[in-house]
This record gives structure tokens, sequence and C-alpha cells, in this order.
């Protein structure tokens, strides 16, 4: 080395600030073209990093368990983020991911605890397992249109809420990519058909959008248990029948019931039922009717 004189770094090498304590803030130069695995891993007070336009990967942990970080923009030159990159950021309330970036590698961003919001945008074609896995504090995600694939429990156990909307692009969701959660209404945006003979998804779920799952091309593979999880139990099915005059509805809980004859000429009758409840419908006159609630449809005789 000579006295006086300045190297470009064109690379932060693996491991190179691994568990430096100490170290709070890092401003990266232009040169830099890769930050390598584990550059910074474990730099507990660490609380501001500029990453320049110059960088296209940030490699496996490159900044795990940096758990001083509060915000992580990625610039417009990289392309991909690896594997337990930005994982174990609890103090990370921002992530800002630019549209050059065609993937989110597996656990990418999990256990970012304090995160609120993210946008994939739509450069993203996928998003690996676990990659926001654990991010409790996490109440919203925006999909972008190019997303093909969502890997397993990519979401499981954020603390996603609502509505989730999933773009007509997506042709794979894997297992457990959204399990407990607090997702109450997914709309699905093309017309996608399911690979699965059977699912379950879990009670939070009241509405999916009117033919969701229906295709003139099937899908190679599509929301295979995506919404399911070992502690998910399937809800116990609705039931009606009609005896004496009087109809019993079985799991149908603050669900709003309309009766519909079948031959049309009677009135339709709505209520909402009240937990297990036996309903008196000794006005109905004699004959079919189908009854509708929360998606689910009992066909019962009144004699």
């Amino acid at each position: 080395m000579t006295y006086g004189k300045t190297y470009p770094v064109t690379s932060i090498e693996e491991g190179a600030f691994l568990r430096c304590n100490n170290l709070t803030d890092v401003i990266i130069p232009n040169s830099v073209a890769w930050i390598e695995g584990s550059a910074f891993e474990g730099c507990h007070s660490l609380e501001e990093v500029i990453i320049p336009n110059s960088v296209a990967w940030i490699e496996v942990s490159a900044f795990n368990d940096c758990r001083s970080l509060k915000k992580v923009i990625i610039p417009n030159s990289v392309t991909w983020i690896g594997r337990y990159a930005f994982s174990r950021c609890h103090g990370v309330t921002e992530i800002a991911i630019s549209n050059s970036v065609a993937s989110i590698e597996e656990y990418a961003f999990s256990s970012c605890r304090s995160l609120k919001e993210v946008t994939i945008p739509n450069s993203v074609v996928s998003i690996g397992t676990g990659a926001f896995h654990y991010c409790e504090g996490l109440k919203k995600v925006t999909l972008g249109e190019s997303l093909k694939t969502i890997g397993e429990s990519a979401f499981m156990r954020s603390g996603l809420e609502g509505t989730l909307t999933i773009p007509a692009s997506v042709t794979e969701i894997g297992r457990d990519a959204f399990t407990h959660t607090k997702i109450t209404t997914v709309y699905l945006e093309g017309s996608l058909n399911p690979a699965w003979q059977s699912g379950v998804f879990p009670d939070g779920v009241t509405f999916i959008e009117h033919s969701g799952f229906t295709s003139k091309k099937p899908a190679a593979s599509a929301f295979k248990s995506a919404f399911t999880g070992s502690e998910v139990a399937a809800p116990a099915p609705a039931t009606a029948s009609c005896a004496d005059g009087v109809l019993t509805l079985n799991n149908l809980d603050g669900k709003t019931v309309m009766l519909v004859p079948v031959n049309r000429r009677q009135p339709v009758v709505r209520f909402t039922v009240s937990g297990n409840e036996m309903q008196k419908v000794v006005a109905l006159t004699p004959g079919f009717y189908i009854l509708y609630a929360g998606g689910t449809t009992v066909k019962f005789v009144v004699r």
C-alpha cells in the first residue's frame, strides 16, 4: 500500500464487519458492486446504512441480526436480495424495495417485527420461502403485477389483516404462505384454477371474490394449502334441517340467512343467526327451500 493513495473498494467481502457491535452507521461508496454474505451480520448497534446505486447484489445474511437498523432503502441497481439478507432486523419500520429487484429470496426479511407495511414492486417475480415470516407488525402488503410465485410460509405469522389482493400474474402460492394471519377477505384479480383437490381456509377468512377459482387455463399449481397449517382446523360444516315447523341451524352463528323458495311464488325470508339456534318457520308455505348463508347452500323441505 502506498501512503496517501486511495484504493477503490469494489466489494465488501464475506464477514468483513461481522459482529462489530460498536458500529452505528455506514456509508458504502459508489464503487461497491456487491455486498457479500454476513458482511454486517450481528452489528447490533448499526442504525443506518446507505446502499449506493452501484450495488447489484445483497448476499446471504448481509445485514442479518442488525437489530437497531431502522430503515432499509434498496437502490435501483439491486436485482437480487439474498437469503436472510435483513432477517431479524427487529427495529426496521420501513423497507423501500426498488423496481429493479427481481427476486426476494428465502427469509430475506423474516422477523422484522417492527415493519408495518411493504410494497412489492412490479419487477419482483418471486417471493421466497418465509421471506416475511414472523413480521408480526406487518399489517399490509401490496403485491406487484409481475409476481408469479409466493413461497411456502412467505407471510406466515405476520400481522397481515383485512383484505389481501392476489394479482392476476400469480400462478403458485406455497403451503402455509398466509397461515396464522388475520386476513378476512381475499380478492383474486385473475381467474386462477387451483391444483388442489381439497383445502381449508382459516376461520378468519369471510369472503373470496365471486368466480375467483375458475379459469379457462388451469394454472400449474395455485393456492395449494396456502392458507392452512397444522394448527388450523377445518371449520365445522353448516347444516340446516326442518321438522315440525322448526328450522334447526348449526355452525352459522352471526351469518345472515336467506331462505329462497324453489317455486319462487313465496317471498324470500332473511334473518341473522345467533348461536346454534332453532328458528321457527311455521309461517313458511310447505315446499322446497334453499338456504344461503356464509357461502353455505342447504336444501330443506317444509312439510
